[in-house]
């Protein structure tokens, strides 16, 4: 399965280059660190709800749009990770479960 791109791999490839925007103005754009902005840009840090706005302000998008694509990669990467897809594996969906163990589970929860 294919990882799907970092929301600092977007921000930089549709937002920066396009725009011939550096590291250091767009730090300045949004009131952040230029340290932070790069941390973000490498994929050495996740996109933070704060960051989301920041973005969505300066580009005239939404903070759900940067928020959906950290969670688009983040859904991605734990879908590439075998030993979690094992264990997912082996989960049983609450509702394909027998009527009598909802029942046992519904007596046990009261």
């Amino acid at each position: 399965m294919r990882i799907t791109s970092t929301p600092g791999e977007i921000l930089k490839e549709e937002y920066m280059v396009p725009h011939k925007l550096s590291s250091n103005k767009l730090a300045k754009l949004l009131d952040v660190s230029e340290a932070a902005l790069s941390r973000l840009i490498n994929g050495k840090a996740t996109l933070t709800t704060e960051m989301a706005l920041r973005l969505g302000k300066v580009f005239g998008t939404t903070a759900m749009f940067w928020i959906n694509l950290q969670t688009t990669f983040d859904i991605s990467e734990a879908r590439a990770d075998k030993i979690l897809q094992a264990d997912i594996d082996k989960l049983k969906p609450f509702f394909e479960r027998s009527i009598t163990e909802n029942r046992e589970d519904a007596q046990i929860n009261s």
